[in-house]
């Protein structure tokens, strides 16, 4: 087993620590950005998420902002002609080894990390809806739409 999974099922274990439910964006944000789950938690929190509740995509963005990290959407037709249709399949597409992305299926979202995808749908044909590249925002890079989330405190 890889070391992400390993984390992965750590995650899982903070989920039932927690008393959490739909918790799929907050294991991804603490995968993708490298943060324990927690800090992840904290941070969807800070951006509305309700408790046992499910995330919007726009609450994930503004919590990985928060983290210093950028989510940058692809283009769903280049993913699918690099033979990334499925869940199954995008953990096989070159266009993922390298790299921290997130793919959202109906209703879900998960993380992958050089090309493994860490979730409990790997290796499943849900279908690929949206994918999402996952980067560090440089200090150099920061603007003010990467810099607000400094300015709120993440722990209230």
């Amino acid at each position: 087993m890889s070391r992400h999974m390993e984390r992965f099922f750590e995650l899982c274990r903070e989920t039932k620590r927690f008393n959490e439910a739909r918790d799929c964006a907050v294991k991804a944000v603490a995968l993708v950005c490298n943060v324990s789950y927690q800090t992840a938690w904290y941070a969807l929190q800070a951006e509305g998420r309700r408790f046992r509740g499910g995330t919007s995509l726009d609450k994930t963005r503004r919590a990985c902002e928060r983290l210093g990290w950028v989510m940058e959407k692809m283009d769903l037709l280049t993913v699918r002609r690099a033979g990334a249709r499925t869940m199954l399949t995008a953990g096989r597409a070159r266009l993922f080894r390298q790299g921290r992305f997130l793919l959202g299926v109906s209703g879900h979202i998960a993380a992958c990390i050089d090309g493994e995808v860490i979730d409990w749908s790997k290796g499943r044909r849900h279908r690929l809806s949206r994918v999402y590249t996952v980067r560090r925002v440089e200090p150099e890079e920061m603007t003010e739409d990467h810099g607000a989330y400094r300015q709120r405190p993440l722990f209230w």
